[in-house]
């Protein structure tokens, strides 16, 4: 039972049976947070590959790394005092602001795929030419009304026990609004996507070698507005334990939720991975590696190989 007498400045804290869950939450996601950062900085050191990818792929590879960084550090201190055997108190209002917060910007980082999927929208299917800076534009606004519905926990919310705050301010409704836009705007971009293959397929073979590049990078862009999706369908089956009281597997709540904690990572190298341009790039960073030295004669052989083929331009500036 919860005191009548409890208020948003009352002391609540993150108890220490919280330990192993955060523990082994932040071992998947800082892991994925710290790739991710590799991510960024591959690009950052190659500026041909920035210049070209900046509002698409680089966008969504940043992007994602800046909006994990707030869970990131919150998973962090948490593990950090409860391994110390220090339980962290605080406010009712400021661990409920923390958790609103970070919730949000997850959310904000799942969905970086749809500013692109509109911007790539009007370029090849509406021929516009859009400024780099639209996706920035765009995400914004989405983030304002993440913002917005975080910030309803408070006067919309009730008082409840919580595994991460003993006792927080928390509104079911405003927490199911946020992962039904969630999934929401990923399945638009997923259908935008879906629009933009479509066109390119079939309508848009005026240039071959612009064509060849505009199909592959759609079919990157695709499969990474697919991954947020895929990541989240264990967090959506636990909400049914949540919301209406549907008794799952213990490994299930307990392990397989945290599949949604890959996205940072699984998000941006899925697009990277699926064009050749990228993906030699990475595979020449990894055989550069004295771990790889052998596999890099491997590697050198298959290149002299392919001498007498055709080079294919690399510049998707235009797709």
């Amino acid at each position: 039972m919860i005191d009548s007498n409890i208020s948003l400045s009352t002391i609540t804290t993150t108890p220490l049976s919280y330990r192993d869950r955060i523990t082994f939450e932040f071992g998947v996601y800082g892991t994925c947070v710290v790739f991710n950062l590799f991510l960024c900085i591959f690009f950052v050191c190659r500026p041909h590959l920035l210049r070209t990818f900046k509002p698409t792929i680089f966008f969504v590879t940043l992007g994602t790394f800046v909006l994990s960084l707030p869970l990131f550090f919150l998973q962090f201190y948490l593990v950090f005092f409860l391994w110390s055997l220090v339980e962290p108190r605080y406010s009712i209002a400021v661990c409920t602001f923390v958790k609103c917060i970070t919730s949000c910007t997850t959310s904000c980082a799942q969905v970086l795929p749809l500013p692109v999927a509109i911007y790539r929208y009007f370029i090849v299917v509406r021929n516009r030419k859009m400024p780099s800076w639209f996706v920035v534009v765009v995400h914004a606004f989405i983030s304002v009304v993440f913002f917005v519905i975080a910030t309803l926990n408070f006067p919309l919310g009730e008082f409840e026990t919580n595994d991460q705050c003993a006792i927080l301010r928390f509104s079911k409704a405003m927490e199911a609004v946020r992962i039904s836009l969630t999934l929401g705007l990923n399945l638009f971009a997923v259908f935008i996507n879906v629009a933009i293959y479509t066109f390119v397929k079939k309508y848009d073979k005026r240039n071959v070698d612009v064509h060849r590049r505009r199909v592959q990078l759609t079919y990157s862009m695709l499969l990474q507005s697919m991954i947020p999706i895929l990541v989240s369908i264990p967090l959506l089956v636990g909400s049914f334990d949540f919301y209406f009281g549907y008794t799952l597997p213990s490994g299930f709540t307990s392990r397989w939720y945290a599949s949604t904690f890959l996205s940072p990572f699984l998000t941006p190298i899925s697009s990277m991975l699926s064009l050749r341009t990228i993906r030699h790039e990475l595979l020449s960073v990894i055989l550069s590696s004295s771990c790889f030295a052998s596999t890099r004669k491997i590697s050198n052989l298959i290149k002299t190989s392919k001498t007498n083929v055709a080079p294919q331009s690399s510049d998707y500036s235009s797709a």
